[in-house]
């Protein structure tokens, strides 16, 4: 699987060559801020006093947006393992995808995992996505 924080695709490979994509390629939410934050913030009263002010976020929305991401990433892969659709799995992913997904793994599916790579293949067509996995995997070795 090669992914980032908002696509993903899932291929088969034998060697260098790609024999099969398992599906079609995943895209996750990649909204701008004011699409995220459409909604104004909260507002809370200060504790003393008659002071009012807007709730930051708990939590960035780009960065919740590309956790949720990897989640369903997660789940495609625990479905695909389920069918029997692969034997071991190679991630190839930013650094902040790869550790969303190792927390989004289930055990049985980190099992499989044979190699993980910090890059971003994404953008890299099938004819040659093929021979780049082979070599970062004989490269790992």
């Amino acid at each position: 699987m090669v992914a980032d924080g908002a696509r993903a695709r899932i291929v088969a490979r034998d060697g260098d060559k790609i024999v099969a994509p398992m599906g079609e390629q995943f895209i996750g939410a990649n909204l701008k801020s004011r699409e995220i934050n459409s909604d104004r913030p909260g507002r809370t009263k200060d504790r003393v006093g008659t002071g009012h002010h807007a709730m930051d976020p708990p939590t960035d929305p780009h960065r919740k947006l590309k956790a949720d991401f990897a989640r369903d990433l997660a789940a495609i892969l625990e479905h695909e393992l389920a069918l029997h659709h692969y034997d071991e799995l190679m991630l190839v992913a930013v650094p902040q995808t790869l550790g969303d997904l190792r927390s989004a793994l289930s055990e049985t599916v980190r099992k499989k995992v044979v190699a993980e790579v910090n890059k971003d293949l994404t953008q890299v067509p099938d004819h040659e996505l093929g021979a780049r996995l082979a070599a970062l995997e004989s490269a790992g070795k």
